[in-house]
């Protein structure tokens, strides 16, 4: 059994290895978190692609929030209401986004690496 989750944690390193080479960010934390969820504890080069991911996925989220809520801006000067409606859903989506991605890694904390 310890063998098949070495390599299962193994194969999973390797996938978020390559996945941060790529920036290819999401990949990275799914894998990642398939390693907590091994209920091992983490490496301190697991801890750090666990936060890379994260840092990057959340990075780039943020990143397209604050460029919408510019947007937003401008088309409330110009009048453009229709437009507005437009970037607060985009808004939203983006903040529905962040939110889900911020408990998933508390989850993932709480759930699997404090314990272990």
């Amino acid at each position: 059994m310890a063998d098949t989750q070495n390599n299962a944690r193994d194969h999973l390193l390797f996938i978020a290895r390559v996945a941060e080479q790529t920036k290819r960010f999401d990949d990275m934390v799914e894998a990642m978190n398939s390693v907590a969820k091994l209920g091992v504890e983490l490496t301190a080069e697991e801890r750090n692609l666990l936060s890379v991911g994260y840092k990057n996925v959340l990075g780039a989220k943020r990143a397209s929030w604050r460029i919408l809520s510019v947007i937003k801006s401008k088309e409330e000067a110009n009048g453009e209401m229709q437009h507005v409606a437009l970037a607060k859903e985009s808004l939203k989506r983006v903040e529905d986004e962040l939110t889900s991605k911020c408990n998933e890694i508390l989850l993932t904390i709480d759930d699997y690496l404090l314990p272990s």
